[in-house]
């Protein structure tokens, strides 16, 4: 154990000097979320939103509908182009 001393310390080489205070921890601390920052910025609900205490129409796979948007239409199918049917010229196997 040391003994307790009255000798003055000398000063660290990095004493008074703020290291939060330099260009690249300004910017690193201007790109960090808030810990109090929430998924909206605010401002008014949507205009389609439904009014309070009534639930919105649920539709497609929310409604239970797991293929909705899945089928073709009649329209979809008119405009659809033929399948490919493979290469041209399919090769020959060689023996080696």
């Amino acid at each position: 154990m040391t003994e307790p001393t009255d000798q003055q310390i000398p000063a660290e080489p990095h004493d008074g000097i703020d290291a939060f205070n330099n260009p690249d921890a300004r910017a690193y601390e201007e790109n960090q979320s808030s810990p109090l920052a929430r998924a909206s910025a605010g401002g008014p609900p949507p205009t389609d939103a439904p009014p309070a205490g009534e639930a919105p129409e649920v539709g497609g796979t929310g409604a239970g509908d797991p293929l909705e948007g899945v089928r073709i239409t009649d329209e979809d199918a008119a405009e659809a182009v033929d399948g490919d049917d493979g290469p041209e010229h399919p090769g020959v196997r060689r023996s080696s």
